[in-house]
């Protein structure tokens, strides 16, 4: 439970920081996108050079893989944050957890209760119940969302599902325990934050994205965090079935984002999202029976 709660912690300070430095960052945060997995990839780094990996190639491409998807996933999430808002595109990309706990139950063997599946019964309803009302620039006038809108926030769902399916994946096949993880689960993670920091430089390269000393501060935090999330990630993935561990972790990211979002940012929340955000504490609840 503590890789839990400790994961959602990180999780929070991780996307209400990514907002931050879309809002004072230079690219609309991608600068700091891509120190943030610079100063990940050297964190996780340096002590897979003192353990070695023997050689391994497989969790390599797993990590080539994510790095990837974590690159095109931080795209979709900094589009829906200018879209529908931090709260609202969290909690539709959070809701993607649907996806790798099917897979743990299905390919993994991880134990389902007439409880949870009501719990990822109800994911899509949360969903519904999230999804924005735009408004104009001004904040004044709504507006029907447009295809691109729902497209980019269907994307930050699927997404996020096939992320979390390849955490499974990844520690299911080479263990993702704590305190003392495997090289190969270390070499996976570093893997990973190489590849997305050369995918989301070869972008800001194309775009022409300037980088400077506030970018370097907001990424270098970003960094260490991000890992810090993604050890916790694979920690409870270890310790508690990802039938539990994947909804828990959406539903009070959702929620507790949410809150964050409303003080930090005085993103207004509609009466039916209100009811989303509690019927995703439900979710919680019903899976940890």
């Amino acid at each position: 439970m503590i890789y839990l709660i400790a994961s959602v912690l990180c999780s929070v300070v991780f996307i209400q920081m990514l907002k931050l430095s879309q809002k004072h960052g230079g690219g609309g945060g991608v600068a700091v996108a891509v120190i943030n997995y610079a100063v990940a990839t050297v964190v996780l780094a340096v002590p897979l050079t003192w353990r070695g990996v023997g050689g391994e190639w497989a969790p390599l491409g797993a990590g080539a893989v994510n790095g990837s998807l974590f690159f095109v996933h931080l795209l979709a999430v900094l589009a829906g944050y200018k879209l529908a808002g931090v709260s609202i595109a969290t909690a539709l990309s959070r809701a993607g957890v649907v996806i790798p706990s099917l897979v743990a139950w299905w390919f993994y063997g991880d134990r389902m209760t007439p409880w949870r599946w009501a719990g990822l019964a109800l994911a899509p309803v949360v969903i519904a119940l999230l999804r924005p009302r735009d408004t104009s620039s001004n904040g004044q006038r709504p507006r029907h969302l447009t295809w691109r809108a729902d497209v980019t926030l269907l994307l930050c769902f699927l997404i996020a599902g096939a992320i979390g399916s390849v955490h499974k994946f990844a520690q299911a096949r080479w263990g993702g325990g704590a305190p003392a993880p495997s090289p190969s689960i270390q070499l996976y993670q570093a893997s990973l934050f190489f590849f997305a920091m050369v995918f989301s430089l070869v972008f800001a390269i194309q775009q022409n994205v300037p980088f400077g000393p506030r970018d370097a501060v907001l990424g270098g935090m970003l960094g260490v965090v991000n890992v810090a999330t993604l050890v916790f990630v694979l920690a409870g993935l270890a310790a508690m079935p990802a039938t539990v561990f994947f909804p828990s972790l959406g539903c009070l990211d959702i929620a507790l984002n949410a809150i964050a979002s409303r003080i930090l940012w005085k993103e207004r929340l509609l009466r039916r999202q209100i009811v989303g955000l509690v019927l995703a504490m439900g979710i919680v609840l019903l899976v940890s029976l």
